[in-house]
């Protein structure tokens, strides 16, 4: 996945969950500015990654390649 793919499918999910990033930022206890050039730059940790999934009721799963 691209950082131009993982943004996009991260803004998506907070526009499906009617969540703004400064929303997102809060939940993930990140400054607003600091969230933004991180989607954007695609430099999120995995764990902000999971920590913001799960606060949206997802969760990361691990499978191996067919």
């Amino acid at each position: 996945m691209t950082e131009k793919e993982l943004y996009l499918k991260l803004k998506m999910l907070l526009l499906e969950n009617g969540l703004s990033e400064t929303a997102a930022a809060k939940k993930i206890n990140i400054n607003s500015v600091n969230f933004n050039r991180k989607i954007k730059a695609g430099t999120l940790r995995y764990l902000e990654v999971e920590k913001l999934l799960e606060t949206l009721g997802y969760e990361l799963v691990w499978q191996k390649k067919a």
